[in-house]
């Protein structure tokens, strides 16, 4: 009965994904934008992005920040660094242009109601489940049950790779004034299988900062 309904709840998100991504029926290309320093930029060229495990923001994958609701993607991804790193302070900060390969069946844009909608349906079946077993959702101790949870699991019952969110990052401005606030302020994406979704030939350096 229970692999039933899991089988069930796989197929519920599979068919709202399906309907949500219609309006991607051909293939185009994202341009992303990556801050870092730029002692690392050869190695990414040579290797590609790194992945890195997040259960906060998107989930899995290498983030990027792309068009959205902010001003500029590529002040944001300068700003990052420069937000994230106060120790290695006289370093070049490099903003590297990548880009991200979307198809029908690879992207979930949760920037839209549509996506939120899958979102929150996941969510609402983990906990659902989590209750029905007597289990908590995160099984190590202090942890929380957070969004990139849930974005993980819908990465594991489909074929989604890419996700891009509206989300709340505070960089060295909102640092500086304690600024916190539950209103988007940014966009990003995450990306895992970077080697088949980012071309490494188009990974370009297009900015750099002296921190």
């Amino acid at each position: 009965m229970l692999k039933l309904l899991l089988h069930f709840h796989y197929f519920c998100i599979k068919l709202i994904i399906s309907k949500s991504t219609k309006y991607t029926s051909a293939n185009f290309k994202l341009d992303a934008y990556h801050g870092t320093f730029s002692k690392y930029v050869l190695s990414i060229k040579a290797d590609n992005f790194k992945e890195i495990g997040s259960d906060e923001w998107a989930g899995d994958g290498a983030y990027f920040f792309v068009d959205g609701i902010q001003e500029s993607p590529i002040n944001d991804a300068s700003n990052w660094v420069l937000s994230r790193n106060k120790e290695e302070s006289g370093e070049v900060i490099a903003v590297l242009k990548a880009i991200v390969k979307i198809t029908q069946n690879n992207f979930l844009d949760m920037s839209t109601n549509d996506g939120l909608k899958i979102f929150n349906y996941t969510r609402q079946e983990m906990l659902k489940k989590a209750e029905d077993a007597g289990k908590i959702l995160v099984k190590k101790s202090g942890d929380d049950f957070k969004d990139g949870h849930v974005i993980n699991n819908i990465r594991d019952n489909s074929q989604i790779e890419i996700v891009k969110i509206n989300t709340f990052i505070m960089f060295k401005r909102e640092k500086d004034i304690t600024l916190r606030s539950r209103l988007p302020n940014t966009t990003i994406i995450s990306v895992v299988n970077t080697n088949e979704n980012i071309p490494k030939g188009s990974i370009i350096q297009i900015d750099f900062l002296k921190v």
